[in-house]
């Protein structure tokens, strides 16, 4: 139905391997858009502003963010 959309799964050590992990599949010329699950609210602003540090437009989004606001940031 969505031939589109990959998924794959990749296991890490630790978080610096995680990390460096996400850095290389997120540069990767072939990646228009992508949807980063996390465990924590924590770990997604980090991730967050590690890949705007990368000079990657990424967004945090969390449960109490209202869904007006989700949508806005989604367009």
């Amino acid at each position: 139905q969505h031939g589109d959309i990959k998924q794959t799964l990749y296991f890490a050590d630790h978080l610096d391997h995680k990390d460096a992990l996400l850095k290389h599949f997120v540069t990767q010329d072939n990646v228009g858009q992508c949807i980063i699950f996390t465990a924590t609210r924590n770990d997604t602003v980090r991730i967050s502003e590690q890949l705007n540090t990368l000079g990657i437009k990424a967004v945090a989004l969390a449960g109490d963010l209202a869904q007006n606001k989700r949508l806005d940031i989604m367009d």
